[in-house]
């Protein structure tokens, strides 16, 4: 079975000869990252902190 992907329209983009082409890329806005604020910045440290602490204390300390 042939399997294809369809724009969101539904229908399949032809070119004049009749064969299916890829649908054209979204436009990128900006390619910098917005900083985030600092309250998810602290979320994100705290939620790293303790796989951190269990890969250095099991995993890096024996070795």
């Amino acid at each position: 079975m042939n399997r294809t992907t369809h724009p969101p329209g539904g229908r399949p983009l032809l070119d004049r000869s009749g064969a299916a082409t890829a649908a054209p890329l979204p436009a990128r806005t900006s390619s910098r990252r917005q900083p985030r604020p600092r309250s998810q910045q602290w979320a994100a440290w705290a939620f790293l902190a303790p796989v951190t602490l269990y890969l250095v204390l099991f995993y890096a300390y024996p070795l």
